[in-house]
């Protein structure tokens, strides 16, 4: 059995890239299950929500918290921050969780490199007393990791179909964990219908960088959010989205958020391929392109460092 352990936030994209892992090993015939460590500010329900929503199914290979593995069991991580946060964060786990992340981590394990808290990795091993850990790493994304190559397969037969018909008639007050969580999806998921547009094929978002939430939405509100292509180079599109509040009494419209989410052209075989180039037709329009490509190269050099 491999323990796929996620320590995520339902939010996390890491918990979507360990059950689209999960299904796709267990299509093939190599049993798998996620193990999710909830985190202390949410359900098992929420997790289970987050995947509903965004999986044509959610089945029974999905564990909370308790669980013991066999001696032949192995653990895979998508990321080494599904180690590191609990090792950093262990006060914030009850006894029966950071039991079972002993058990799960102190085995067999595999773990797929990433670069959030690099620094706690080493102390994360020893802390949950590892006895074998086996690395990958994905060096387009990487260079400068550590592991076998590896490269992450984007599981397309469980999605949902993207729904290109959104529409808010109800909006959150801006104050609480559950707005922000909101918002952050639905801008994901206008972001991915613009690149799908674009590059007429697959798109899985890479980065979502430079969100502002400027100003509140109040309940009554109708919210729009609106994208645009800026910047493409090779693979990669990065797409800006402004979030715009209306009272409906009155007619006032007001900016409540950006963001600039980075999407990568997929071909059929889950590898990317290069997108179409964008016709730039005004002045703006060369403005953002040329703002896109210092946000991109930006990005890169942070990748690598």
């Amino acid at each position: 059995m491999i323990n796929i352990v996620c320590t995520s936030k339902p939010g996390d994209g890491l918990l979507c890239y360990s059950y689209e892992h999960c299904c796709y090993l267990n299509s093939i015939g190599i049993a798998s299950q996620v193990v999710i460590i909830t985190h202390r500010k949410f359900k098992e329900q929420d997790y289970l929500d987050m995947l509903e929503e965004k999986y044509v199914y959610v089945g029974n290979n999905i564990i909370f918290d308790n669980h013991t593995p066999m001696p032949n069991d192995i653990t895979l991580i998508m990321g080494r921050s599904m180690m590191t946060l609990p090792f950093k964060d262990k006060h914030d786990y009850s006894y029966n969780q950071l039991l079972t992340m002993h058990l799960l981590f102190g085995g067999n394990l595999i773990s797929v490199y990433s670069e959030n808290q690099h620094d706690l990795w080493q102390p994360a091993l020893k802390y949950f007393k590892n006895k074998r850990v086996y690395n990958l790493c994905d060096y387009d994304v990487y260079p400068n990791g550590e592991g076998e190559q590896y490269e992450k397969m984007i599981n397309f037969e469980i999605y949902k179909p993207v729904v290109d018909d959104i529409q808010f008639d109800y909006l959150f007050l801006g104050t609480n964990d559950v707005y922000y969580n909101e918002i952050l999806k639905h801008i994901d998921m206008v972001a991915g219908i613009v690149a799908q547009r674009h590059s007429q094929s697959n798109a899985v978002t890479v980065s979502m960088d430079s969100v502002n939430f400027l100003k509140p939405v109040f309940v009554g509100n109708v919210l729009a959010l609106n994208a645009r292509i800026n910047y493409v180079h090779k693979s990669s599109m990065e797409i800006e989205v402004k979030a715009e509040a209306e009272d409906i009494v009155t007619g006032i419209k007001t900016v409540t958020g950006t963001a600039f989410v980075t999407f990568v052209s997929l071909g059929s075989n889950g590898k990317p391929i290069p997108a179409p180039r964008l016709s730039l037709k005004t002045d703006d329009d060369r403005i953002k392109f040329e703002e896109g490509k210092i946000r991109m190269d930006k990005r890169l050099k942070n990748r690598q460092k």
